[in-house]
């Protein structure tokens, strides 16, 4: 193979090789005849090749650099979930163990859902098997968004470098009082600010019954970020 770059990476049973430039076909070739001269016992039934192959499950697109998992694997989830909606939240502890296995394995690629997998681990370990249960609030919101996200990014992932920063480019804070919310937040270079008065109708999830929402001041925080995001043009939406 001389200084030829290609490389190879092996799991258990399963290789997967990447050949680029202008030898690419013969340096394929010529891997796979050195693991026969060894003896490698291929099942060429199973192979596949191209710019978009699935390795461990995993779909990997070099065209447009992404990864992920197939369509069938995210559609799997995704109907899981919505069967749970229909039953209301019921479940059979052995098939949300099943679901626990693959959103985890979904979450090593999908990085950004890994952190919303614990309240799903904690009941799915709290529980038998065997047993038939309805889903903790927490658990079923937290179902649901993941359903949303799977759909909303096609089950795919982009490897390409994220987009950063210089610096800080907003300050945001936020004022919890009995009977109403006060977001705030100023662009440290345009010098724009905001200051958003919430009310307990307009966001009952931060107040309890007495009007009280001093115990959500970091529910509230988060809110004013999301605030400063859309008003100063940081989201997805706004590349500038």
């Amino acid at each position: 193979m001389q200084q030829q770059k290609w490389w190879q990476l092996v799991y258990a049973d399963d290789l997967h090789l990447t050949c680029m430039g202008a030898r690419k076909f013969f340096n394929l070739w010529m891997a796979l005849l050195i693991y026969e001269l060894l003896g490698t016992p291929f099942s060429y039934g199973k192979f596949s090749g191209g710019l978009k192959v699935q390795f461990l499950g995993y779909l990997l697109d070099y065209q447009e650099c992404l990864i992920g998992i197939t369509k069938r694997r995210g559609e799997w989830l995704v109907a899981f979930v919505e069967e749970m909606q229909l039953s209301k939240g019921v479940v059979l502890m052995r098939r949300l163990n099943e679901l626990v296995g693959r959103m985890g394995f979904v979450s090593r690629v999908l990085v950004r859902l890994k952190p919303f997998m614990a309240p799903l681990y904690s009941w799915a370990a709290a529980l038998d098997r065997s047993s038939v249960a309805t889903a903790p609030r927490l658990v079923f919101l937290v179902l649901r968004f993941l359903k949303d996200q799977l759909q909303d990014c096609t089950y795919m992932h982009t490897c390409k470098r994220p987009r950063t920063t210089a610096g800080e480019i907003f300050r945001t804070d936020a004022k919890c009082e009995t009977g109403r919310v006060v977001l705030g937040g100023i662009h440290l270079e345009m010098g724009a600010w905001f200051s958003l008065e919430v009310l307990p109708h307009q966001a009952p999830f931060l107040f309890k019954d007495n009007g009280e929402s001093q115990w959500a001041s970091t529910t509230a925080e988060l809110l004013a970020v999301l605030v400063a995001v859309h008003l100063f043009g940081c989201g997805p939406e706004h590349p500038g």
